[in-house]
């Protein structure tokens, strides 16, 4: 498992593996998910700082043209990571939870989207615990 997460959970290394997570897969079926949400693109680097420890910096690829609204997205990007690592993912993942967060809220009209829940945190884990985010 990843260093601090829950057993079984994918690493940094799976989530770099797998850098387009199709967002509308994943969360098929799940209560207020926006229609058509593009796959999310994120690249995970490890990089070296100055003073000889190892950074994670994750990136999305490729800005989206059909973003509805850019409101919130920041806001779901703390409370989705800050929600999933509390609830014992590693940092290396609540971060990718967060930014799925903020992803899906691009694509609402407004701060909030309604898909985001506890539910949606559930989801997520079981679909990490049978495979990888």
């Amino acid at each position: 498992g990843a260093r601090g997460g829950r057993p079984g959970a994918p690493g940094v290394a799976a989530l770099a593996a797998a850098a387009a997570h199709d967002v509308s897969a994943l969360l098929a079926g799940a209560p207020g998910l926006p229609e058509a949400v593009p796959p999310m693109e994120v690249k995970v680097e490890s990089l070296p700082s100055a003073q000889g420890r190892r950074f994670l910096w994750y990136r999305l690829l490729r800005p989206l043209a059909s973003v509805q609204d850019t409101t919130g997205a920041g806001d779901a990007l703390l409370a989705g990571t800050a929600r999933a690592f509390a609830a014992g993912w590693s940092l290396d993942e609540a971060v990718v939870v967060g930014m799925l967060c903020a992803h899906v809220t691009l694509f609402v009209d407004g701060a909030v989207a309604p898909c985001l829940t506890e539910a949606l945190l559930r989801r997520l884990q079981d679909i990490g615990a049978r495979s990888r985010l």
